[in-house]
């Protein structure tokens, strides 16, 4: 039996990269704790004309994952964090009738999401956040055959996979204590991508989903101005909690007075991998 817990290896899968980060300190079955290094960026080649979406990004996972294999000293447990090109988000309105564990829960959020994305989202897998106290539930949907292609994949891994979840709800959870009863908005920005959503009371009551492009510091200025006009609030929310994931820190240009506070970014480009991320981040070693 081996005196180490558990390895917890935290994965973003991402169009266009990986990212791999293990557990700053996990304790020891004799009371001590390891340091691990910071996490490390895997690129992922532009996918093929024809083929899924996330195929380059699994074929890249597949050779991350072989290479920890062989420099494996012990258990592991992963969870992949869905990049948000890969989702679709919705704020669904709920009515306390409804059971969450229902099949008509399920339908609700499909009919919803079906108005919203048209036939698509018939064949997409749902997740609905739990609250039972909130009139709009946070919805996330994803293609079944990612999921299903990601599952198979770990299955032939000694690697487990503990959970497969959508970014904002990461993030949600990473920084529940922070974000607590706030009036802010969230703000997740990647490459291609923007979501925003806005919280009054900590509860979700907007939600946004928009292309991003290079100059997204302004963009991301522009969106929230544009979206603060259509928001009821007594007060103007100004603080904005923004994770941006694989981008560099950038300035931001003159705006109204908001107040940009970074809670997640990128590992800076010294941890970029060229290709497989080797025996530094072995797991178990």
């Amino acid at each position: 039996m081996s005196r180490w817990l558990p390895d917890c290896l935290e994965i973003t899968l991402a169009p266009d990269h990986l990212m791999l980060a293990r557990s700053p300190h996990r304790l020891a079955l004799g009371g001590g704790r390891r340091a691990y290094p910071p996490a490390s960026v895997v690129p992922v080649p532009p996918a093929e004309d024809g083929a899924p979406a996330w195929g380059a990004a699994l074929a890249a996972l597949g050779e991350v994952l072989q290479d920890l294999d062989a420099h494996a000293m012990g258990p592991a447990v992963a969870t992949v964090i869905l990049a948000n090109r890969y989702v679709r988000y919705a704020l669904v309105p709920w009515s306390d009738l409804v059971d969450d564990e229902e099949e008509e829960a399920q339908a609700l959020a499909r009919h919803y999401l079906q108005e919203s994305f048209g036939a698509a989202a018939e064949r997409w897998e749902l997740r609905i956040a739990p609250d039972p106290q909130a009139p709009q539930r946070l919805v996330s949907a994803v293609e079944p055959g990612l999921l299903a292609d990601l599952r198979q994949l770990f299955a032939a891994s000694p690697i487990r996979l503990a959970s497969i979840q959508p970014r904002l709800m990461a993030v949600c959870n990473r920084h529940r204590r922070r974000l607590g009863q706030r009036d802010a908005w969230l703000a997740l920005a990647e490459p291609g991508a923007l979501c925003l959503l806005l919280l009054q009371g900590g509860r979700a009551v907007r939600l946004r989903q928009l292309r991003l492009g290079d100059a997204w510091p302004s963009e991301l200025v522009t969106s929230l101005e544009r979206e603060s006009y259509v928001v009821e609030s007594p007060v103007p929310i100004q603080d904005v909690f923004l994770a941006a994931d694989g981008m560099e820190d950038q300035s931001f240009p003159p705006a109204r007075s908001w107040n940009i506070q970074l809670i997640e970014s990128a590992p800076p480009a010294a941890a970029v991998a060229p290709a497989g991320i080797g025996p530094a981040l072995a797991v178990g070693g």
